[in-house]
């Protein structure tokens, strides 16, 4: 029988907590995201930026994509506008899984300070203040 340090537990929570944030960004786009960070917002501020981060990741994939389809009508261009919006969006999800799984506080260029500006105001105000156990 092993003996389970809880803070070695803890830390493998949040990474997994992380990693999933990230890869449901990928399969649900927002809401997946979006419960993770309901569900972890108070316990964990390693979780919360992750998914801070892919909700907002999120939320421009969409915004590109709504743009793209308006913008330009139904051509081979805009096939291959949607197909490099979408394998950028999968590359960005799955390194950030990637990196949320190992530990690391991935920021995405553009989204990720946004979100970081977001886990020092969370950690500020009494209401939402993240803890780490």
């Amino acid at each position: 029988m092993s003996i389970v340090n809880p803070r070695t537990q803890a830390a493998r929570d949040e990474r997994t907590w992380a990693a999933l944030a990230n890869l449901l960004g990928l399969v649900s786009s927002v809401l997946g995201p979006f419960i993770v960070w309901l569900l972890k917002r108070r316990q964990s501020t390693f979780v919360t930026f992750h998914a801070v981060q892919q909700i907002l990741l999120q939320i421009v994939v969409a915004l590109l994509l709504g743009v793209i389809h308006n913008i330009v009508r139904p051509t081979a261009i805009e096939i291959l506008l949607d197909a490099l919006v979408g394998t950028a969006n999968a590359v960005a999800c799955l390194f950030a899984a990637y990196a949320g799984h190992h530990g690391r506080r991935w920021e995405m260029p553009g989204i990720g300070p946004i979100a970081a500006r977001y886990d020092k105001l969370s950690r500020r105000l009494t209401w939402g203040a993240p803890k780490n156990y």
